[in-house]
């Protein structure tokens, strides 16, 4: 069981596909809070990656190709921007998810570093995220000033207390929408 300081636990309820917040959505997942259900899943008609909760609606959509509930994208292999959109608190949002230090046919030449192996989300009003594997199975989401923002272990997602609902639909957005093999790390590296 993961432990942390994350005040703000998401337990696992189970996935009822007739009460989804959306009916184009196939849900993967669905978390009780506290202040209401959360869902994540895939809309594979328009190969986006969602995450809805109680304060509105995060969207990715991706490389690769999405088919069913559970699919996800594997961070993209030249650091193409992935673009990002919703709806938070009856706000538009907009933004990108990427991989920075994978960018160009030079970076994939050279040696794997720890950054390359993170993703990004940057929305257009400055506020990015980094998410990364963290321990034999878990995943962290930062934000731009290096504090943790929620985790994943299993099924389990923690968020932190504190932070508005942008950034926590953006924490569970990237906990949800991205192969964890694709961030691993293993030994020390650059």
């Amino acid at each position: 069981m993961l432990t942390s300081r994350l005040p703000v636990v998401l337990e696992p309820v189970p996935v009822e596909v007739d009460r989804s917040p959306s009916p184009e959505l196939l849900p993967s997942d669905s978390w009780g809070g506290p202040t209401g259900v959360w869902w994540a899943g895939a809309v594979p008609d328009r190969n986006v990656r969602a995450v809805h909760g109680p304060a509105g609606r995060l969207e990715v959509r991706g490389a690769g190709r999405l088919r069913k509930a559970d699919d996800l994208f594997y961070p993209a292999p030249h650091g193409e921007r992935q673009p990002v959109t919703g709806l938070v608190e009856g706000v538009q949002v907009t933004g990108c998810a990427d991989q920075p230090g994978a960018r160009g046919f030079l970076k994939q030449l050279t040696a794997v570093s720890r950054e390359r192996r993170r993703m990004r989300m940057v929305l257009d009003d400055g506020r990015e995220w980094w998410l990364r594997a963290a321990g034999a199975m878990g995943l962290e989401v930062r934000d731009g000033e290096r504090r943790v923002v929620g985790r994943r272990h299993a099924r389990r997602v923690e968020l932190a207390a504190g932070t508005d609902a942008r950034a926590q639909l953006a924490a569970v957005l990237l906990l949800t929408a991205f192969d964890r093999d694709g961030l691993l790390v293993f030994g020390r590296v650059g």
